[in-house]
């Protein structure tokens, strides 16, 4: 509804000053109301930033609590020309002697005679360009005497026979020579390109057979594949063959991705307790002035942070019982920091000692496990204790948000009534002025004698 100036011109009061002032004195408890409001709403929004940090956290610490991410390898080749290697997680470590003596390679068909340009006709009349691959059933082309090569070509691509036909230029660019080149799509004995009817002019024949890869790893055996690639002899490791020649292979521990991981670990731990500590903070800009952060009086904030720390002190029985012992120590903010050279001397020396400490066993959690399911129990979706904190946030800025309009309503009807009462206050006082004058002015009158 709109209002309407009261200017005080009967009156000579300053009206719109006075009606300002009983409205500040009506909208203090709306103003406690918006203060609470705006403090609810940064209680939210740390422990929306909180939730964040646990919850990667718990995807850090989930992925260190699988054994299989001490699993991690690499994998080393002494001759890269002859053969390289590539090694997914796996128990499978040590140095095998790789010697190749045949690569895999696929089919190639030509046609011995050739044609001026790629337009030409090749078909020497009604009839077929039928081949096939390795046992496959033959794929068929029908020919005319007005199909071109760049025809043939198209035909054979589209045909989905696993080959790949090409117009190649055997002569030169003065003096061109143009001859269709077939190439299978894969490799080995089996790709071999065999043409069963050659209903063209160009004398098509195999000219080159598929081949398989022949190799050995000492002490193991020896073995032919259709593919250079190989990843089904070694466990986990895929092998690319590139030469013959002998190398050798190393398998072993990846000990700078496995402290990498940890690092990160530490690096997702603090994140936690960075936010906590500056969201909680308690600040005095001057004596009696005192700011306290969003999550300085959550208590449940406290009990996770205490958690984690319980979890980071989880205990082993093995070679190292604590991250102490693998150089992963707690400062005095509560943050961790990593001795890199005391982390690198424990991987070398018992690498599975340190899965069991991080990862467990399988009677006994590890320090992952326990920071996982901290996390885990604090920050999930609807059943976490930070999520029911938030629903409960929720709800009481939403009973706020009520609240606060219902206030606001009050005061524009009190604002409104002040003005309309302010406002029959000046006409009566101006009719009062009015009937003040007039006497004045009879009394003047009769003073001067006049009727």
């Amino acid at each position: 509804m709109a209002t309407f100036a009261v200017g005080g011109l009967a009156s000579g009061l300053d009206t719109e000053s006075l009606i300002r002032q009983l409205l500040a004195l009506e909208r203090r408890p709306l103003a406690v109301l918006e203060t609470r409001r705006q403090r609810l709403q940064s209680v939210s929004a740390a422990i929306g930033e909180l939730s964040g940090k646990l919850d990667a956290l718990r995807a850090r610490a989930g992925a260190l609590g699988d054994a299989r991410s001490f699993a991690a390898r690499t994998a080393e080749s002494s001759d890269p020309g002859v053969a390289t290697a590539t090694a997914a997680a796996g128990d499978l470590r040590g140095e095998f002697t790789l010697t190749v003596t045949a690569l895999a390679r696929g089919s190639i068909a030509a046609g011995a005679r050739t044609v001026a340009d790629p337009t030409d006709p090749v078909g020497a009349g009604e009839g077929t360009f039928s081949f096939r691959v390795g046992d496959a059933d033959p794929v068929s082309v029908a020919v005319t005497a007005t199909t071109s090569l760049n025809d043939l070509v198209a035909a054979i691509n589209a045909s989905g026979s696993g080959v790949r036909a090409m117009a190649v230029n055997l002569g030169t660019a003065d003096s061109p020579a143009w001859t269709l080149v077939l190439a299978s799509a894969t490799t080995g004995a089996a790709s071999t390109i065999t043409v069963v009817s050659d209903g063209t002019a160009l004398g098509v024949t195999t000219t080159q057979t598929g081949a398989d890869a022949e190799f050995s790893l000492a002490g193991i055996g020896a073995f032919t594949r259709a593919s250079n690639s190989v990843s089904d002899v070694l466990d986990g490791v895929t092998l690319t063959l590139r030469g013959t020649g002998t190398t050798a292979l190393t398998l072993g521990v990846d000990r700078e991705g496995i402290a990498q991981t940890l690092q990160e670990l530490v690096e997702a731990y603090n994140a936690v307790v960075r936010v906590v500590a500056t969201q909680s903070q308690t600040t005095q800009a001057a004596p009696g002035a005192v700011t306290q952060g969003p999550l300085a009086s959550e208590g449940i904030v406290r009990l996770i942070r205490w958690g984690l720390a319980d979890a980071v002190a989880t205990q082993s029985t093995g070679r190292y019982r604590s991250l102490a012992d693998l150089g992963i120590t707690t400062q005095r903010d509560g943050t961790l920091t990593v001795d890199a050279t005391k982390l690198k001397q424990a991987l070398n020396a018992d690498p599975e000692g340190v899965r069991d400490l991080v990862a467990g066993t399988n009677a006994v959690d590890g320090v992952a496990d326990a920071l996982a399911a901290r996390a885990r129990a604090a920050a999930a979706p609807l059943t976490g204790s930070l999520a029911v904190r938030q629903e409960a946030l929720t709800q009481s800025l939403r009973q706020l948000d009520r609240q606060i309009a219902a206030a606001e309503e009050r005061l524009a009807r009190i604002e409104e009534m002040l003005r309309a009462k302010f406002a029959a206050l000046e006409q009566t006082i101006a009719r009062m002025q009015r009937t003040s004058t007039f006497l004045a002015g009879q009394l003047a009158l009769l003073e001067r004698g006049q009727p």
